[in-house]
Formats: C-alpha cells, structure tokens, sequence
C-alpha cells in the first residue's frame, strides 16, 4: 500500500488528534501538516491503560500495555521525519516514553509495522 509519508505510526490517545499536534508542532517552531491520517488499525495482544500520572495533563495518560487475546483498535498514521522529531519531542523520548516498532493489523488481516510511543516501564 502507499502512504502519504514514509513513516508510518501508530497513535492512541491525544497523538490521534491532528489539531493538537498541529498545534503543537507551530508552538514549538516546526513545520504544520507533517502527519496524515491513513486507517484504523487494530493491534493485537494488546489493551488500552491509564497506567502513568501526567502533571502537565493534570491526569492519566492513555498507554498499552500486552494483554493476551485483547484486540485495540488505533489510528495509523503517516508522517515526515520531521514529524518523527515532533512526536519524540513532544512525548519526551527517551525520558518519560519509549519509541517502539508494533505490529498492528489492517482490515484485510495483512500485517503493518509501525512506531508507536508507550510510557516507559519503570515510570
């Protein structure tokens, strides 16, 4: 399949909402656009968990966590390097989230690679 972007990720939570990264991006002196909304997803063996406290939130913070059998459905995304360098930004990569690869499922069972982003265990 082609993407608009090269980078594909996969988000949940506040990283689905392009307004606010939009937002985020033009606060923070990056370029607007850098992501595209492509499909929802699901990720097998996976569960959605307000697991980690946000100060800056001012609540939980939405994570996934391995659940055997359990099924989340996510937003793919597409996005520039530019846009990577944003999403490492603005979830503080390596310090409070962890970059990882994830294999998520399209709605024809192929599988798709994908980055996502999750609250670093020992937090």
């Amino acid at each position: 399949m082609t993407y608009k972007f090269e980078n594909l990720v996969v988000s949940f939570g506040s990283n689905t909402n392009l307004d606010d990264l939009n937002s985020y991006a033009k606060r923070n002196g990056f370029p607007e656009n850098c992501f595209h909304f492509e499909k929802v997803v699901q990720l097998p063996d996976q569960k959605l968990a307000f697991d980690t406290n946000s100060n800056k939130r001012g609540g939980g913070v939405l994570n996934i966590q391995p659940a055997i059998g359990h099924i989340t459905e996510a937003a793919l995304f597409s996005t520039t390097q530019v846009g990577l360098e944003i999403l490492r930004e603005k979830e503080g990569v390596p310090f409070k989230y962890e970059e990882k690869q994830i294999i998520a499922i399209d709605h024809d069972g192929s599988e798709i690679t994908a980055l996502t982003y999750i609250v670093k265990s020992e937090l």
